[in-house]
C-alpha cells in the first residue's frame, strides 16, 4: 500500500499531544509534492519543524566496530571503513551512526547509508510543498527520541511518513 501520513504533535516536557492528521494514497500518476502538500494541510502544519521517516530499502545498514568511541572520530573514519569494507562510494552517500550501547566504552556502531541522489531527489520534492525537515529517518524507526523538547519549552512539529514503493 502505497501512502503519506502525517501527524502534527505539540510536545512539552509533561505530555505529547495529538494536533493534527492527514493522509493520503498515492497512486503511480499522483503529483508526489501535491499529495505531501495535501497531507501536510489536513495534519495543520503550518511551517513549524518536520521529521520524515523514508522507506527503508533506500537504506544500506551496517555494523562497524572500530577501537575508539570518539564521535568525530569515527564520523571521520567510518566512510573509509565502509568504502574497504562493503564498496561504498563515501562521495555519493550520506552516512550517519549510532552507538549500539550508548553507556558502553567500546565503538560499536550502527551504520545507516543513503545515496545522496536519493536523499536530495526527496528533499526537493518535500520543499516543493513547503517543508523542509529537520530530520530525516529509517520507515519505521520509532519517533519517540525525536520528540524531547528543552526543559520548560513547547514545540509543535509535523511527522511524516512516506512509505512508497517508487521515487
Amino acid at each position: 500500500d502505497t501512502r503519506i501520513t502525517g501527524v502534527r504533535l505539540s510536545t512539552s516536557t509533561k505530555s505529547t499531544v495529538v494536533k493534527g492528521f492527514g493522509e493520503s494514497p498515492l497512486g503511480l500518476e499522483d503529483d508526489l509534492p501535491q499529495v505531501v502538500a495535501l497531507v501536510a494541510e489536513q495534519a495543520g502544519f503550518d511551517g513549524e519543524e518536520s521529521r520524515v521517516s523514508l522507506r527503508g530499502d533506500l537504506f544500506s545498514l551496517r555494523n562497524g566496530s572500530l577501537p575508539f568511541r570518539n564521535s568525530a572520530k569515527i564520523s571521520q573514519v567510518l566512510p573509509f571503513e565502509l568504502e574497504e569494507q562493503y564498496s561504498i562510494d563515501a562521495s555519493t552517500h550520506q552516512i550517519d551512526f549510532l552507538f549500539k550501547d550508548k553507556n558502553g566504552k567500546d565503538g560499536e556502531v550502527l551504520a545507516a547509508v543513503v545515496a545522496t541522489e536519493s536523499i536530495a531527489e526527496m528533499l526537493s520534492t518535500l520543499q516543493a510543498a513547503g517543508i523542509d525537515p529537520d530530520i530525516i529517518t529509517l520507515g519505521g524507526n520509532p519517533f519517540l527520541p525525536y520528540l524531547k523538547t528543552v526543559e520548560g519549552e513547547e514545540s509543535s512539529f509535523l511527522i511524516l511518513d512516506i512509505e512508497m514503493s517508487y521515487i
